[in-house]
């Protein structure tokens, strides 16, 4: 289904509606970068590893202690931009990434507590064995969705192209891996039982959401992908809460105001926020030794925006009206 709707979208919006110039397109740009168009292996490998590994993972461990784990992937995710796309953060953006896990962790673990029992059977619980498994999931999939920008971001191939690729190297990965651990199921039921219409919805719906978080990361990033990620997440919880009687806990609220804060400090944009401009630097305020006129900030020197311009401000005279006349220019 990924496979089909990439190349609608190659179709569509690059090629005019043109099948014959999209299937052109397509062969071309993958015969002429044959090496970059084998640099999807990696990322399908890994996500496809990651998947099955936090499956494997939820085996062993409680549900509240794999969300944790989820959310340190955005941890993994900062990490690696720092490593292989040697991108710079400061410490403001490292603050917002760590109380955006936490946020989104708190509002997850919130609809865990109001949602089924996901205990599960307690004599299979393997704390050590778990965190294992969550550990590698959360740093494969960092790794494997940083590399995956990299190789977007590096390379002339369309966006739509690297998506039927990575889609179609994914599909040996993935059949094999349900081949292993489902087979008793797959031959005596067939390999689509129980596929209902909800079911087909459902892959409908992430294979579109796929190409989508593919978009963004082409053309931002995968940190802001996370930021993304999170806000829909505290969306869905809204609309849960609206239409199918969610209910709203105080948790739910500080992880959500979380998200939020950690948004605005990521991008900057508390700096001149009434209230927040006292806030040290790292936690998005101004952070100058400032005068105040109520929540304005006059300045160390009583100008605006707390810098004095000393290479046009006249100097005052502190016996008469003029200004004094070392602050003049040479005549």
């Amino acid at each position: 289904i990924k496979v089909f709707i990439s190349f609608v979208l190659l179709q569509v919006l690059e090629m005019q509606g043109s099948f014959r110039a999209a299937a052109k397109a397509f062969v071309r740009q993958t015969l002429e970068n044959p090496m970059d168009a084998l640099k999807i292996v990696v990322p399908a490998a890994c996500y496809v590893a990651s998947n099955n590994l936090v499956l494997i993972a939820s085996d062993y461990l409680e549900a509240p202690i794999v969300v944790l784990f989820g959310g340190l992937r955005i941890i993994a995710v900062g990490f690696y931009s720092v490593t292989l796309l040697q991108r710079e953060l400061g410490l403001r953006r490292w603050i917002a990434l760590f109380v955006l896990t936490a946020s989104i962790v708190a509002v997850q673990m919130d609809k865990q507590r109001t949602g089924p029992d996901h205990a599960g059977d307690e004599g299979s619980k393997n704390l050590v064995l778990g965190l294992v498994f969550a550990g590698a999931s959360c740093a494969i999939s960092g790794f494997a969705g940083v590399y995956f920008e990299l190789v977007l971001k590096g390379s002339p191939i369309s966006v739509w192209v690297r998506n039927v690729h990575l889609a179609t190297i994914s599909l040996p990965f993935a059949t094999s891996a349900v081949i292993t651990k489902d087979w008793a199921t797959i031959r005596s039921c067939g390999y689509f039982a129980g596929y209902g219409s909800a079911a087909w919805t459902y892959i409908v719906v992430k294979a579109a959401g796929g190409l989508l978080i593919a978009a963004v990361i082409r053309y931002a990033d995968n940190i802001l992908k996370c930021f993304a990620t999170a806000s829909s997440v505290v969306s869905v919880a809204v609309i849960s809460a609206a239409f199918y009687d969610f209910a709203l806990s105080p948790m739910f609220f500080l992880g959500a105001s979380g998200v939020v804060y950690s948004t605005l400090l990521y991008g900057d944009a508390l700096r001149n926020v009434a209230g927040c401009s006292r806030l040290p630097l790292a936690l998005g305020g101004q952070g100058c030794d400032c005068h105040y006129d109520g929540d304005a900030c006059l300045g160390a020197f009583g100008g605006a925006g707390g810098v004095a311009d000393d290479t046009t401000r006249l100097v005052e005279s502190p016996t008469t009206d003029e200004p004094n006349e070392r602050s003049m220019p040479a005549q």
